[in-house]
């Protein structure tokens, strides 16, 4: 393979940033480290690198196939690190084109998997996936995310994040080539950024990615663009400017929730305010703020201001919200059944669930007999799984009232009988 001056370089280059990124990370801190431990395997041989082409029928594209050739074959990468040649992964026909559209939408991943369906139902023995047609699967991230090398059609070489059970669109990596993309990933560490949000990150600098955000036209590449703006391990005044801005224009739920989760990163001044307003909006706002106080809180913040609004919406809440409000409540010092009974007669529906479990968590769970008098009357709900949770809250309480109701509710759903069993057994 002859090699261009631009090339020889690039390899140079990353032949000497490799031995710096295990110095920026001593203790394997960056994910899936803990499993490649900074060790690069030898280059791969032409001959071998001949042989699986032609056993595939395929040539891999240039700057993938440099780098096993000079680099290393395989070895540390984003998220579990790079297969080596032999055993990376084919899930389609690697001689088709690739159908993987650039910016891929729901409707084209739908559409693909109806194509694949059909597949299926024509006959049995049915092993490759058309999504991955054109497709060679070099990492994972683990589950069943996946990072793949794009071998034929109008994208070779490109790489593409891909979602092994095709729920959702795959999308393509930012970089033009594999070695681009290498040597971005290997210049984040160098720069103490957020490695765990690489994969489908965008590469500049905080005024490039800036400039780049106000010229893109696309949500899904706004949002790319944000979310590469938070690896930054440092970020300037007017990075933290346009995130709030882009809070404050309320235009994007998505990219409003991924500008303020910066801001928390972060830790500006402007987040709770932001947070605050979205809370006081009634709607999706509100909703998404409800939904997220939770983890809020587990972060240290102090989310005291929302639990008496909280305690005022929680009847008018939906079933959705009605768990997220409940659950960021138990995250506060408010986490007390006195401050829940009000809803025993308030819900009905099968929200009772959430409520009932949620009251078996409080540190001053049946306290005194008043607590079990205000439940007992919940014994006649018509609902089963009001039933059955009522049975989980009180199955270690000791009071003769509990043991007959227990038994008149079994009776009238049979489907208790095991859980009834299990906490009264041999009654």
């Amino acid at each position: 393979m002859q090699l261009t001056d631009g090339e020889r370089k690039q390899i140079s280059r990353i032949q000497e940033k490799i031995p710096q990124i295990h110095q920026k990370d001593p203790h394997y801190k960056i994910f899936g480290s803990e499993k490649w431990h900074y060790q690069w395997p030898e280059p791969a041989e032409e001959g071998n690198i001949a042989t699986w082409e032609e056993k595939h029928n395929i040539i891999l594209p240039r700057s993938y196939r440099i780098f096993l050739r000079y680099i290393a074959n395989g070895g540390p990468g984003f998220a579990w690190g790079l297969y080596p040649l032999e055993k990376t992964r084919v899930d389609g026909n690697l001689t088709q084109d690739s159908v993987i559209p650039l910016d891929m939408t729901q409707q084209e991943m739908d559409a693909i998997n109806d194509r694949q369906q059909k597949w299926y139902d024509a006959s049995d023995d049915v092993d490759m996936l058309i999504a991955y047609n054109g497709l060679l699967t070099i990492l994972t991230e683990g589950c069943t995310y996946d990072i793949c090398l794009v071998v034929t059609g109008e994208y070779r070489g490109r790489l593409i994040a891909t979602d092994g059970n095709c729920d959702y669109p795959f999308e393509f990596i930012y970089d033009e080539d594999f070695l681009d993309w290498y040597e971005r990933w290997l210049d984040g560490i160098l720069c103490s950024m957020d490695m765990d949000r690489f994969g489908t990150s965008v590469p500049g600098s905080q005024m490039q990615l800036r400039a780049m955000y106000n010229t893109a036209d696309a949500p899904v590449m706004r949002l790319r663009i944000i979310s590469s703006l938070s690896r930054f391990a440092l970020p300037e005044y007017k990075t933290l400017a346009l995130m709030e801005n882009i809070c404050r224009e309320k235009e994007d739920l998505q990219l409003c929730a991924e500008a303020l989760r910066i801001l928390f990163t972060f830790r500006a001044n402007s987040a709770h305010d932001l947070l605050w307003q979205f809370f006081n909006t009634p709607g999706k706002w509100r909703e998404f703020v409800i939904s997220k106080l939770k983890f809020i809180a587990r972060r240290g913040e102090n989310i005291d201001r929302y639990i008496f609004p909280l305690f005022r919406l929680l009847p008018e809440l939906n079933e959705r919200e009605f768990p997220s409000a409940i659950f960021a409540i138990q995250e506060t010092k408010y986490n007390r059944f006195k401050n829940f009974t009000h809803l025993l007669h308030k819900v009905t529906d099968r929200r009772l669930v959430t409520l009932l479990y949620a009251l078996q968590n409080t540190p001053d769970f049946i306290s005194d007999d008043h607590h079990i008098d205000m439940l007992l009357p919940l014994f006649a709900h018509a609902d089963c799984a009001v039933i059955r949770q009522l049975i989980e809250t009180l199955g270690r309480v000791q009071d003769r009232r509990i043991l007959p109701l227990v038994k008149q509710a079994v009776q009238r759903f049979p489907e208790l009988s095991m859980l009834y069993e299990r906490y009264y057994p041999g009654s």
